[in-house]
């Protein structure tokens, strides 16, 4: 699990990388933000960012759970942490297969073929809030490359002032791995796109 801001956007991101048939994503869906998230993966031992005290909106209550943790003044690494107990924002990461979701309800949802997933070819699809209600506070985007061969590219973009698009996320993810990806905190027009491609399960959608 990786957190990031964008230096030009100010965004804030959540990425989880995993092994499709061997784990889940952890953080669950439509939960208050990257500090809440945070707060929920790791043990009251581990410091906080402090730059991450800045993502909740202006007004929002301070999470009990921050309570007697330490901030750290720069980023965090940490490794062979235990998989936190189900419940709250987090939840315990369940076992995956290609036809295993990471969101309900969606905004869009395509399947790979059953029970060979690489039967299915999807063809390129950009998926916009703007067809979903406009202006969005966070983008939600899963995708996982069942193919058996070819990486599969996951893109997500957000849409400056002057109505260009910008990328901020660009990954290939390897074959029989899945990615889950959340950018966002401001409202702005976004648009998640797919490439083409054979055996992959993508699903999404835009939240606040």
């Amino acid at each position: 699990m990786t957190f990031t801001r964008d230096a030009e956007s100010g965004d804030w991101g959540l990425r989880e990388d995993g092994q499709v048939d061997r784990n889940g994503p952890l953080v669950d869906d439509d939960k208050p933000g990257m500090l809440a998230a945070y707060l929920s993966i790791t043990p009251a031992s581990v410091p906080v960012p402090r730059e991450l005290l800045a993502e909740p909106a202006p007004g929002t209550p301070t999470p009990p759970e921050l309570a007697g943790r330490a901030i750290a003044p720069s980023p965090v690494v940490v490794d062979d942490l235990a998989v936190p107990a189900s419940g709250g924002t987090a939840r315990k990461a369940a076992i995956t297969s290609c036809w295993d979701l990471a969101w309900d309800p969606y905004h869009w949802l395509e399947l790979p073929g059953y029970p060979v997933p690489a039967s299915v070819h999807h063809p390129m699809r950009t998926y916009y809030s703007a067809d979903f209600g406009g202006r969005a506070m966070y983008s939600h985007s899963y995708l996982a490359n069942c193919s058996g061969g070819t990486a599969a590219r996951h893109r997500i973009y957000y849409r400056k002032v002057n109505g260009d698009y910008v990328k901020h996320h660009d990954f290939f993810v390897p074959s029989w791995h899945w990615q889950k990806v959340t950018k966002g905190s401001v409202h702005r027009f976004r648009a998640v796109l797919y490439d083409g491609a054979w055996g992959d399960t993508r699903n999404g959608k835009y939240t606040g």
